[in-house]
């Protein structure tokens, strides 16, 4: 037995590249082959990159919890000097946090990689640590706190549009927060590593439903403009909306300029106005097409199925459509226009939210009726006013006028609404006005009440129409505000599942065994194959002790330790795998071993540069994480040697090798690479923008950055192997 254990160790010191590692390669691999090595260990290096990726992220939400911590100083109050005044302050200075702790975070695995190799090496420097720290293409904050009146006009805001629990508003809110949030290159870096993970995401995802209504109603938009709710007559403009404008700035948007118009039947035509947005530097086609509604074409109006043109340039387009006047008192009608694009437009633009509109043919032949458009009006304590619409219908002939009054019901007077008693005007062709009584908020808990407005002595020849009286229902809101209260618990909920920090081990073990970190409404397909994939790696750095001990600190101890054991299995991997596929250590540093390092800042620009409003965070480690990697990455492992070295009086020694060349090929890449940043800022074919554009300058740029990287690997490995001659 004994001769068969002694045979079988002989045999596993000759199998190919046995002494590479420090703690690998297995006895047992001896009886495989080399490609089924190769395949394992490959697998096995994308497996240990995925572990690396969870435990940086737990190093990182550590070093997020130090840097972010407050503490109080007191200083003397300077209008009352026998007072003291106690004030909140970071402790870490952004910048110095930005360019130590947390860029020493996306780095730790490089920097450790370097220090095992060198040690392992006999403190001779080795090829696999540095190829790693070359530049890479990479802060703290928190869930922001808010104000309760924010909260209060969000609510308002929101309305009564959609048929919402409490809960379902507090997530909009919060989503609403979470968009306005600044946030970190740090937390762009663990969002791309739980992305890959199937973890638990630091951005408020909704469901389906409630994303609709999201991007429907409360997403701000680019455009923010607000127009008065009055329309007119004569094609004049009526009730405008906010634009939605695309991201692509080589798309037109083209719709209505008003979504109503009214015309006197003597004018005998309506202006219709089109208008575009976005890119005007092209020629648009669109279509303009009528459809009856009470109006029928032929009798009414005349039908128009046309299309029209936009030249270069041109930001508005009037189409008059003709009405037929008959001479004979009729009620108002009405029929609709639609705006559509040809076939083959969609390419250059698009529509917006208005493209229909609804044209009134009003009788002018008398005077009109004029009443209330509601016979009750309901309006809240808090609001300010009530706004009371009156119309003018059946008639626009003439300037005329009626009065009104305010009446009390069970509301008082003075205390809960400022009497008024008036006369309102119609201009000639004007077919709606807005009376506005001051309402007095008391911010005392008690019943709706309610008062009348009437209308009486019309005059012009107008009559009195329809609803002559609207009675006025003030709701008390104070209990609006206690809602507001208990939503406001749940949107601090919200917001604390957006925190980094975990508070306690069962926090962390529960989001490690749970796809998306519970949040099962929101999970697609990938977090489950990301979770299956890495939950091994979930559920062992769960055992890391959460960052709310100790400050954080324990935590970045333990978790560095995890990194280093890590990687240096990482390091015998990949030293072994390059030498069983037959690469060279510096060839598979910068190729494997940094590209597996790098692939969650990877994932962190792409959801920085769709997230962030510059593109400041897709790029933002360049000065803080490749100085570290740099730096420390190549100082700190030379360092260790050279006091090594130096303890037994001798030298300790680099070899310059093809660094010089490298250095050259990365400079020539960069310097491409900035001439493209450069066009595209200043080039209209490419939007004149570093990040998004119209679709195909965006791919093919994209295209050639990756072919700058496949270049830079491709002339460095032809020079490793003697296939490029090079002297330095």
């Amino acid at each position: 037995m004994s001769d068969e254990f002694s045979n079988f160790t002989s045999s596993c010191q000759k199998f190919k590249c046995s002494a590479r590692g420090l703690l690998l390669p297995f006895g047992i691999e001896a009886c495989m082959s080399i490609q089924l090595r190769a395949v394992l260990y490959f697998i096995f290096l994308l497996y240990l990159f995925l572990g690396i990726a969870i435990i940086a992220d737990i190093f990182m939400s550590s070093i997020e919890t130090i840097t972010s911590r407050r503490r109080k100083i007191r200083y003397p109050d300077p209008a009352e000097h026998d007072k003291y005044l106690t004030v909140e302050v970071r402790i870490w200075n952004d910048t110095v946090a930005n360019l130590t702790l947390m860029a020493l975070g996306s780095s730790s695995p490089e920097i450790l990689l370097s220090i095992i190799e060198i040690i392992g090496n006999r403190f001779e420097a080795g090829e696999l640590g540095p190829g790693t720290t070359p530049p890479e293409h990479d802060e703290t904050g928190s869930p922001r706190s808010f104000r309760k009146d924010e909260l209060l006009q969000f609510l308002r805001d929101l309305g009564q549009t959609t048929n919402l629990s409490l809960e379902d508003k507090a997530q909009l809110f919060a989503a609403k927060l979470s968009e306005s949030m600044h946030r970190s290159r740090m937390q762009y870096r663990i969002q791309g590593s739980r992305m890959l993970t199937g973890g638990k995401s630091l951005f408020l995802n909704l469901p389906d439903k409630l994303q609709e209504i999201y991007e429907r109603a409360i997403k701000p938009q680019p455009f923010d403009g607000c127009f008065p709710a009055d329309h007119q007559v004569g094609g004049r403009k009526a009730t405008l909306s906010k634009i939605d404008v695309i991201e692509d700035p080589h798309i037109a948007i083209l719709e209505f300029a008003s979504s109503s118009y009214a015309v006197l039947e003597r004018e005998q035509r309506v202006t219709i106005e089109v208008v575009r947005y976005g890119f005007t530097n092209s020629v648009i086609h669109f279509r303009l097409d009528t459809i009856d509604g009470t109006a029928t074409a032929g009798e009414d109006y005349v039908k128009l199925s046309e299309e029209f043109k936009m030249e270069r340039g041109q930001q508005e387009k009037r189409i008059t459509i003709h009405v037929i006047d008959d001479n004979q008192w009729e009620p108002d009608e009405t029929f609709f226009v639609k705006l559509s694009l040809p076939e083959g437009e969609e390419t250059r633009a698009k529509l917006g939210s208005k493209t229909i509109a609804l044209v009134t043919i009003i009788n002018d032949d008398e005077p009109g009726f004029i009443g209330f458009e509601e016979s009750i009006t309901l309006v809240k304590e808090s609001v300010g006013k009530a706004e009371i619409k009156l119309v003018r219908v059946n008639g626009a002939d003439g300037r005329v006028s009626v009065h009104y009054r305010t009446k009390d019901i069970d509301a008082v007077a003075i205390r809960d609404y400022e009497p008024a008693q008036s006369e309102i005007i119609f201009e000639h062709g004007e077919i709606s006005k807005i009376i506005a009584i001051p309402i007095t908020n008391d911010l005392e808990t008690e019943k709706d009440e309610s008062f009348a407005v009437e209308l009486y002595d019309p005059t012009g020849g107008a009559q009195l129409g329809k609803h002559t009286k609207t009675v006025v229902t003030i709701i008390n809101d104070d209990d609006y505000k206690t809602m507001a209260n208990r939503m406001a618990s749940l949107v601090q909920v919200d917001m604390d599942k957006l925190s980094v920090t975990k508070t306690s081990w069962g926090q962390q073990f529960r989001d490690a065994m749970n796809v998306n970190g519970g949040d099962l409404e929101t999970a697609k397909v990938g977090h489950y194959i990301g979770h299956a994939l890495a939950f091994f790696w979930k559920v062992l750095f769960a055992l890391v002790p959460p960052p709310a001990i100790a400050g954080g600190w324990l935590t970045f101890f333990v978790s560095l330790l995890f990194i280093a054991m890590l990687t240096a299995v990482v390091g015998d991997v990949a030293a072994i795998f390059g030498c069983l596929v037959g690469l060279k250590d510096s060839i598979t540093a910068i190729s494997f071993v940094a590209l597996g390092t790098s692939l969650p800042d990877t994932f962190a620009s792409m959801i920085a540069a769709k997230n962030s409003k510059t593109a400041d965070d897709a790029i933002g480690n360049v000065t803080g994480s490749n100085s570290v990697n740099v730096f420390l990455g190549l100082g700190l492992p030379w360092l260790i040697a050279a006091t090594y070295w130096e303890s037994k009086n001798l030298p300790f020694t680099v070899k310059a090798g093809d660094l010089s060349f490298s250095v050259l090929v990365f400079s020539v890449c960069c310097v491409l690479c900035m001439i493209v940043l450069i066009l595209r800022r200043y080039l209209g074919v490419f939007g004149k923008a570093e990040l998004g554009g119209p679709a195909i300058p965006r791919y093919l740029c994209s295209t050639f950055f990756i072919l700058l990287w496949i270049g830079y690997l491709t002339l460095s490995g032809l020079q490793a192997y003697g296939h490029i001659k090079w002297q330095s």
